[in-house]
C-alpha cells in the first residue's frame, strides 16, 4: 500500500504516541494533535488522505470534527475512535460519514488492517470520481458542434451523457434548425455504441409506400421493381442507432 498522510487526534497523549509509532513503521507521515480545535486550524484539503480521531474529546466532539474536516475535503477517510462501543454509537459514526470506527483499547494490528481498508475505500472513491471527471470530458470532446457554456446549453450537455448512458429510446424535440441531429449524433457519439454506425432516416422524404421497404430492406423479386437485394435502415444501423429526422411528417398510421 502506498504510504498515507495520516492526522490523528486523541486528547490522551500517551495513546497517540503509540500510534504513531505504529503507523510511521509501516511507512506512512503521521501528525498527531491532543486538541481537535488545533487539529482543524492545520487542516489543508489536498495534504490529509486520512484522519483517525477520538469520539469524545474536550472541546469538540470526534464527529463534528469529521463533518466540519469532510466538508473542506469530502473525499476524505475518517475512522472514529470510541471506548463506549455500542450501537448507536456505531450507527452515528458512519451515518456521519466515518469510514468505520474502532473500540478502544485495540491491538496495533487491528488498527493497521483498518488504516490498510481505509485506505484502499478511498483510493476508490478518488479513483471513480477521476474516471466520471474523465468520461464527462470525454463526452463533451464528441460535442464540439454543440457550443455554448450557457445554463441551458450545459443542461442539454447533461442530459445527453444522461441518455447516452442507457438503452432508451429518445424523442428529441424542436423547431426545424434548432439542432436536432446535432443532439441525436452527440447522444450516439457519447454512449456505447458510438464505434457502431449511426444511421438517418429523412421521413420528410420518405413516400407512404415505401416506408417499410426503407426500413426493413427487401429481397430480389419481393415486389415488381425489386430487382436486387436491398437491406434496410434497421439493418445498416444494427448495434448502432438510427435517427427518423422529422418523424413528425410521417402520417400518424404509419407512425
Amino acid at each position: 500500500m502506498t504510504a498515507k498522510k495520516i492526522m490523528i487526534i486523541d486528547n490522551e497523549e500517551g495513546l497517540c504516541r503509540m500510534m504513531e509509532a505504529v503507523l510511521q513503521d509501516d511507512g506512512h507521515a503521521v501528525r498527531s494533535f491532543t486538541d481537535p480545535l488545533e487539529a482543524l486550524e492545520v487542516f489543508r484539503p489536498g495534504i490529509w488522505d486520512l484522519v483517525i480521531t477520538d469520539i469524545k474529546m474536550p472541546g469538540m466532539d470526534g464527529l463534528e470534527l469529521q463533518t466540519r474536516l469532510t466538508e473542506r475535503r469530502p473525499d476524505l477517510a475518517t475512522i472514529i475512535m470510541t471506548a463506549y462501543a455500542s450501537v448507536d454509537t456505531a450507527v452515528q459514526a458512519l451515518k456521519s460519514g466515518a469510514y468505520d470506527y474502532i473500540v478502544k483499547p485495540f491491538d496495533p494490528e487491528e488498527l493497521e488492517r483498518l488504516v490498510i481498508k481505509a485506505a484502499e475505500k478511498r483510493h476508490l472513491v478518488v479513483e471513480n470520481k477521476r474516471l466520471k471527471q474523465r468520461i464527462e470530458n470525454i463526452a463533451d470532446q464528441d460535442m464540439p458542434e454543440i457550443v455554448g457554456e450557457s445554463k441551458p446549453i450545459l443542461r442539454t450537455k447533461e442530459l445527453i451523457r444522461e441518455v447516452a448512458r442507457t438503452d432508451a429510446t429518445a424523442l428529441v424535440v424542436g423547431e426545424s434548425g434548432t439542432g436536432k441531429e446535432l443532439v441525436a449524433r452527440a447522444i450516439h457519439n457519447a454512449g456505447g455504441r458510438r464505434h457502431m454506425p449511426m444511421v438517418v432516416a429523412n421521413c420528410a422524404g420518405l413516400p407512404d409506400g415505401l416506408v417499410e421497404s426503407e426500413l426493413f430492406g427487401h429481397e430480389k423479386g419481393a415486389y415488381t421493381g425489386a430487382q436486387y437485394r436491398r437491406k434496410g435502415k434497421f439493418e445498416l444501423a444494427d448495434g448502432g442507432t438510427i435517427f427518423f429526422d422529422e418523424i413528425g411528417d410521417i402520417n400518424p398510421k404509419t407512425q
